[in-house]
């Protein structure tokens, strides 16, 4: 039995309707100056929002209101707290998609903090950050990142010289998170799809990784069947099927607790820093690499298993909730043409349709971490399956 630590979780409310409970929240942390950190029209056009902004009013709460267009920079995050210094924000209330969770995580850091965010950027910066921050809530209405759960927030820059990096501290976990089901309804299939991709990638790679524990493995189990069970719906079928987007909106909080605590693999690696390079959607990458990369690392461990004895029980276990066959090669046969097979009725847009060329992929796969994967993948495994994918 190894020794392991927890990473602290929000307060969670989940459920239709725990939407209404935020201005409560704000009261109970006594908050008086709230930023409103948004993207840029969905959630702005909902019947949400103009509910929330009139509840705001009535509170006597003083309000000012920011947005979020794309993946945040670093150079956002200083605009943006640089108005709310000035305005002497109290509290940062995020609803939104991934981008728009850890563009108002980093922003609740920074308040306090002084200078710029590229200074606490980890890889890049050369200060330690204290960990102090004003509240944060955050209000997923897509289920992917898990943000809404973990301790950083990832910034980016694209271009030549361009990165994704974490601002980090145990402390940023979100005080609240609130997870209402109905705020996914508008959300475009594409994006369902993408984000649901990511969650899935994270919940797996986070259960297979050598850091894991009893803890993040029975949640992301459990993280991987709601996932399975609902995103092919959800996208294909039945699109305001609330308990579908409940059982995504919680596969999403727990990828989040799982990668906080476990840890991430090889298709998050490649993603972060293909995505310094180019302005294409996390989610499509991760989906499209998700089993191509996992079949790999599988042939890796069912070829060693010995030396990778705790994952290889890991895969009997994982591969159980796809198919009740007693012989493990079937179950993982049965598992990965499930995976692949979601990625094509999902039809999520091919890689090079982004600018993805063998060149670029040839870089990202020199500059990629396998993070926490039980087995080492050589460049050139990696830069094989990649290739594959295109």
């Amino acid at each position: 039995m190894k020794a392991y630590t927890l990473s602290r979780i929000p307060s969670t409310y989940v459920g239709k309707g725990v939407f209404d409970k935020i201005v409560d929240i704000m009261k109970e942390l006594s908050a008086m100056r709230v930023l409103l950190l948004t993207g840029k029209s969905s959630f702005l056009n909902s019947p949400h929002y103009f509910k929330l902004i009139n509840a705001i009013r009535e509170s006597g709460i003083y309000l000012i209101e920011a947005h979020v267009d794309n993946e945040p920079s670093p150079e956002l995050v200083d605009d943006i707290t640089a108005n709310c210094r000035a305005c002497a924000v109290e509290l940062v209330l995020a609803i939104g998609g991934g981008s728009v969770l850890d563009a108002g995580k980093a922003v609740s850091a920074m308040i306090p903090a002084e200078g710029s965010v590229m200074n606490y950027l980890e890889g890049i910066g050369t200060k330690m950050h204290s960990g102090n921050k004003v509240p944060f809530i955050a209000v997923p209405t897509t289920a992917g990142t898990g943000s809404e759960a973990t301790k950083n927030a990832v910034l980016s820059r694209v271009g030549e010289q361009g990165f994704k990096k974490s601002l980090r501290h145990e402390n940023f976990v979100p005080d609240y998170a609130v997870l209402d089901p109905e705020l996914s309804l508008r959300c475009p299939s594409l994006v369902t799809a993408s984000s649901g991709m990511d969650a899935l990638n994270q919940l797996l790679e986070g259960y297979l990784s050598y850091k894991s524990t009893p803890y993040t493995e029975a949640l992301a189990l459990s993280g991987i069947e709601k996932v399975m069970g609902s995103l092919e719906k959800v996208c294909l079928l039945e699109p305001d099927n609330l308990e579908l987007r409940e059982n995504m909106a919680l596969g999403a909080f727990l990828s989040g607790i799982a990668l906080a605590n476990a840890g991430l693999g090889y298709v998050h690696g490649f993603a972060g820093v293909i995505g310094g390079m180019l302005p294409i959607p996390h989610g499509v990458v991760c989906g499209k690499l998700n089993a191509p990369v996992l079949e790999l690392v599988i042939g890796k461990i069912l070829n060693s298993s010995d030396q990778y004895r705790e994952a290889y029980n890991k895969l009997e276990r994982l591969s159980a909730l796809f198919s009740d066959s007693i012989a493990l090669p079937d179950r993982i046969d049965k598992m990965l043409d499930r995976l692949y097979k979601l990625d094509q009725s999902l039809s999520l847009p091919s890689l090079k349709s982004f600018g993805l060329t063998e060149e670029l992929i040839k870089k990202a796969v020199q500059k990629t971490s396998g993070k926490e994967c039980p087995v080492i993948l050589t460049a050139e495994e990696l830069l094989d399956k990649i290739l594959q994918t295109l």
